[in-house]
């Protein structure tokens, strides 16, 4: 399946998606609501980081209507969605999406340039949140 979703932690809080090689608005759609049913099992937070894979490819036609689905099926329960790349072209789509959309559902939507970074933001998030408590 070019779009793969495991969870990253023995816990199962954080999962990745990943998008490898060729994928459809359909292929991407099951994946996303696999995600969310999972995500609405869970009885805590959960935390999402979106990977695109060197040489992976987003399908033709304008990304929004679809990430802005992916904001609305998500359940309250997820924390940060949390985008890996270092593309600019995507850097600034996000931020765009990031202006439009701010803190849809309270799900707060962050770029980082690694798969470490992405850890470390949930943790730094999830510190903030419980002094916040």
């Amino acid at each position: 399946m070019p779009l793969k979703f495991e969870w990253i932690d023995t816990q199962k809080s954080i999962m990745t998606c990943t998008g490898e090689g060729m994928w459809t608005w359909d292929e991407y759609h099951e994946a996303l609501d696999e995600i969310a049913s999972q995500f609405r099992l869970a009885q805590r937070r959960v935390d999402l980081i979106i990977i695109r894979a060197a040489g992976s490819a987003t399908p033709k036609g304008s990304s929004m209507p679809h990430y802005q689905r992916a904001m609305r099926i998500m359940p309250p329960n997820l924390g940060l969605m949390v985008m890996v790349t270092t593309n600019a072209f995507a850097r600034t789509i996000v931020s765009i999406f990031s202006k439009v959309y701010p803190n849809k559902d309270n799900i707060k939507l962050v770029m980082v340039g690694t798969l470490a970074d992405a850890q470390a933001r949930i943790v730094a998030d999830r510190l903030k949140q419980a002094q916040a408590a």
